[in-house]
């Protein structure tokens, strides 16, 4: 196998197909997208668990986490929004019943509910605090 079966293949399909037509530019921008927030959002889930896991769950830097988190989740549900407003422009009411369309809901509950979690997280931090300083 050479360069040109695998990897080069991928790139090949990236660089040159999926710019051809606009549906498949706008999906391949989408995906791209979710795929760098959604890698975001898993390395933040894993120095949270890393973090827990060390004995310090109420530290600030886990809310810190939390609010990155969030913000990934915000941005794919941003992109979703913005991959079917432009699908609905272009085939009408049926990109309402899209996978994408289910993302905007979807990861929109998730980036608010990590900012609770952050917000929960950032309040015993500071409860800690002063509970070792009264101590």
């Amino acid at each position: 196998y050479d360069f040109d079966d695998g990897v080069g293949n991928l790139l090949e399909i990236i660089l040159k197909e999926a710019w051809k037509s606009p549906e498949t530019a706008v999906l391949a921008l989408f995906l791209l997208l979710a795929g760098v927030c959604g890698a975001v959002i898993l390395v933040q889930g894993i120095r949270l668990l890393a973090s827990v896991a060390d004995g310090a769950p109420f530290s600030p830097k886990n809310a810190v986490y939390l609010q990155r988190a969030a913000a990934g989740c915000f941005v794919i549900a941003a992109g979703a929004l913005g991959r079917t407003a432009f699908t609905l422009c272009r085939e009408g009411a049926a990109a309402l019943l899209s996978y994408t369309a289910l993302f905007i809901s979807l990861f929109t509950m998730a980036g608010l509910l990590c900012l609770v979690m952050a917000g929960l997280f950032h309040r015993a931090a500071e409860m800690k605090a002063e509970n070792d300083l009264t101590i």
